[in-house]
């Protein structure tokens, strides 16, 4: 959640216990259709301390979140995507290629509003939604520090599109 642009992590095989937690700090999450996921903290008497409380219920609903950690069951890929735990699940053979796309893909966008968008959202998930909305229109402009280069751009391409469809007719 720290860090300013998109943390996207791609997982297969076995998703348990700490590998479990550590993946919800993610932005985006891909998984390989055979990936299995489980919280086995209470199995081994353990306590989860990265905050498998905190950002599962946000994640999944209190309701799947208490299931997940009070029974401990074996859940498939194909469960946590339905759940909203993880992105996109793709073929296991896949799973760093679409990692990959996904990170090119938001490359294309503009950083700064990317990397403040991110940051209101950490900021509204931690908070509630009155002082969500207001951090967000007292201490934001409303768009990223490229608007300009980005409309000129966008402005630029649709003349040449114009131009280009009109000598067709």
């Amino acid at each position: 959640e720290l860090c300013a642009v998109p943390v996207i992590i791609a997982v297969h095989g076995f998703v348990f216990t700490g590998a479990l937690e550590f993946i919800l700090g993610a932005d985006l999450i891909v998984a390989g259709a055979s990936t299995k996921f489980q919280d086995t903290h209470a199995k081994f008497g353990l306590v989860p301390t990265w905050g498998l409380p905190a950002r599962l219920p946000k994640m999944v609903g209190i309701h799947r979140a208490n299931e997940i950690m009070m029974l401990g069951e074996t859940f498939s890929a194909a469960e946590a995507y339905n759940w909203g735990l993880v992105n996109k699940v793709v073929p296991d053979d896949q799973v760093i290629q679409e990692a990959r796309r996904m990170a090119i893909q938001s490359s294309t966008l503009s950083r700064s509003a990317v990397v403040k968008t991110k940051k209101m959202m950490v900021e509204a998930n931690r908070s509630t939604l009155n002082d969500a909305l207001s951090w967000s229109t007292r201490f934001h402009p409303g768009q990223g520090d490229d608007i300009q280069d980005r409309i000129q751009t966008l402005f630029s391409k649709s003349s040449k599109f114009k131009n280009k469809n009109a000598s067709k007719l």
